[in-house]
């Protein structure tokens, strides 16, 4: 399904069109994390029903449980983010994102503002 099907899926279930993107860019953003770090975490939360089990709750973020002795930094995760997001983000017209690390979280931000994060 492309990104635009995606969008109307989750519209058409509620969503307004900014949360859709979120969401989708969650999607995008979650297998990016674990197509590099496979080992490393367990998604929980809020993204994780909305995600896997089609929950109607609104999510913005990625709540990541660390799972290996040795997680990647938050610089590796911000580098995996900003080359994963690319083309998603300016097929979606919203790029270009912003990648960084703030404490214990790496926001996703446009336009100045968090996107999505963790």
């Amino acid at each position: 399904m492309n990104l635009a099907a995606q969008i109307a899926a989750y519209t058409d279930k509620g969503f307004t069109g900014e949360q859709a993107e979120v969401i989708v860019l969650m999607r995008v953003a979650s297998g990016v994390l674990f197509r590099e770090f496979p080992e490393s975490f367990l998604l929980f939360g809020g993204a994780a029903l909305l995600i896997f089990h089609d929950s109607l709750r609104h999510s913005a973020d990625l709540d990541l449980l660390g799972r290996a002795e040795k997680l990647p930094t938050a610089a590796d995760l911000c580098a995996s983010l900003t080359t994963g997001l690319t083309s998603a983000a300016e097929a979606l017209d919203l790029g270009p994102l912003r990648v960084e690390a703030s404490g214990d979280h790496v926001l996703v931000k446009k336009r100045d503002r968090a996107f999505c994060s963790r």
